[in-house]
């Protein structure tokens, strides 16, 4: 039997900006289309990603990774979220959501110091990550450095298992270009 989890609480949060109906989405992601109305809502490895790639397809916009990181605020009352903000630095921020990451879901985070500090995230049980899930996990990223900091963080380097969409725009918002492998 496949770990389920709880999905976080940012769901609710994009379908509303969004405009998306959560049954259009459970139902396109091969789920019921009364999943959204459970609580908690629970999904599978699969099932999560199902809906990350849903979601792609529901907005179909080439930066809504960009949007997405627009919602990594503190409204969003996610534990998480709030610890990482409360954070003295990007290091403890990410040793914290280091450890919520593996509570609530299929994501592993890698923190790496050795000239700088390099974060990278890996979803276990699958070979690949939902497209649009890595792109909004880097911008979440960079946009909570640019927060926590109150200045404009350039990342040394950007790098995607996957081909993304709005690759210019996530370049230009980065700084720097993103790059695949």
């Amino acid at each position: 039997m496949s770990r389920t989890f709880r999905i976080e609480p940012f769901w609710r949060v994009i379908l509303r900006e969004f405009d998306v109906s959560a049954e259009s989405l459970a139902r396109r992601a091969g789920l019921a289309g009364h999943h959204f109305a459970n609580d908690p809502i629970m999904v599978d490895v699969g099932e999560w990603a199902a809906l990350w790639d849903a979601l792609d397809a529901e907005v179909d916009e080439a930066d809504l990774a960009l949007q997405l990181g627009r919602y990594l605020t503190l409204d969003m009352f996610d534990p998480a979220v709030l610890a990482a903000f409360c954070s003295a630095n990007l290091r403890q921020a990410a040793t914290r959501l280091q450890l919520h990451k593996r509570l609530v879901g299929p994501c592993r985070l890698l923190v790496e110091e050795d000239r700088g500090l390099t974060i990278s995230c890996e979803v276990v049980g699958l070979p690949m990550p939902p497209r649009l899930w890595g792109a909004g996990d880097l911008v979440s990223w960079v946009a909570l450095a640019r927060h926590t900091t109150q200045r404009r963080v350039v990342p040394v380097r950007v790098t995607m298992p996957v081909e993304v969409n709005g690759r210019s725009e996530l370049g230009s918002y980065f700084g720097v270009p993103v790059t695949h492998g």
